[in-house]
C-alpha cells in the first residue's frame, strides 16, 4: 500500500477515485465507503483513500471529543486489510481549515490528484463553509466528477458513528466494564484496549 503525506507527493492520475474523511475507528460505517472505494477502482482506475493528520480539531483547538478511536497507524493498518492500494494523508493546518468545499475539490483533488470520483457518507460534510452532500453533489456537476454516497450502517437498529461510540465509551464505568460490550465490538469489529493517556484528559482507544 503506498502511503503519500503531501498532496505534491501523490502522482496525478486522472482516473481516480477518492473517499476522504477521519476514519476514527475505522468502524463499519467507514469499511462500508472503504469497500465501495475498492469496488469501484477494481476495472482500472486508482483507488485513493484520503484523511487527515494531525486530526482538525486538534489544530484548530476545539479537542477532538475526549479521545481518538485509533492511531494512525491502526488506521492505516486496516486500510491495507481491505485492499486499499494508496493513502493520503493530508497535513491538516489553519491554511487548509480556510478553504472552501469547492477550493478544495477544484483546487487540490481535481488538480493535483485527478479526481474522477468521490465516495462519501450519507451525512458528509467538506470545507469551512461544512458544503452538504446536496451541495457535493452540485459540486460534481460543474467539474465533471461522480458522486456516490454510502448509506449509513446500522447495529442494533442504531447507526454506526464514530461520536456514538466515544459516547458510549465515555459513559462506560471503567477499562474493564468496555469489555465483552457487544455492539461496540460490532461496530468497530474489533475488541478494545486502552492505550492510555496522551495528553491532559486525553486517552487514546485502539482496536486489537
Amino acid at each position: 500500500m503506498e502511503v503519500y503525506r503531501s498532496f505534491d507527493a501523490v502522482p496525478f492520475q486522472k482516473n481516480t477515485v477518492m473517499t476522504l474523511g477521519m476514519f476514527d475507528g475505522v468502524h463499519l460505517g467507514h469499511q462500508a465507503m472503504i469497500r465501495r472505494l475498492v469496488q469501484e477502482s477494481a476495472d482500472g482506475k486508482r483507488g485513493l483513500v484520503a484523511t487527515f493528520d494531525p486530526h482538525p480539531m486538534a489544530v484548530l483547538g476545539k479537542g477532538v471529543e475526549g479521545f481518538l478511536l485509533s492511531t494512525m497507524d491502526e488506521k492505516l493498518t486496516s486500510f491495507s486489510e481491505l485492499g486499499v492500494e494508496c493513502v493520503l494523508l493530508i497535513p491538516f493546518d489553519r491554511e487548509i481549515a480556510k478553504l472552501s468545499a469547492e477550493s478544495f475539490i477544484r483546487d487540490f483533488l481535481i488538480e493535483k490528484i485527478g479526481l474522477e470520483g468521490l465516495i462519501v457518507g450519507f451525512n458528509h460534510t467538506l470545507g469551512h463553509d461544512r458544503s452538504p452532500l446536496k451541495k457535493i453533489q452540485s459540486l460534481a456537476e460543474t467539474y465533471h466528477f461522480f458522486v456516490d454516497s454510502v448509506q449509513p450502517v446500522t447495529v442494533q437498529n442504531e447507526i454506526v458513528s464514530s461520536t456514538v461510540i466515544r459516547e458510549a465509551l465515555r459513559n462506560a464505568e471503567n477499562a474493564e466494564s468496555l469489555r465483552g460490550q457487544e455492539r461496540l465490538c460490532l461496530s468497530l469489529t474489533r475488541s478494545l484496549a486502552v492505550l492510555g493517556e496522551i495528553a491532559s484528559c486525553t486517552t487514546v482507544l485502539i482496536v486489537i
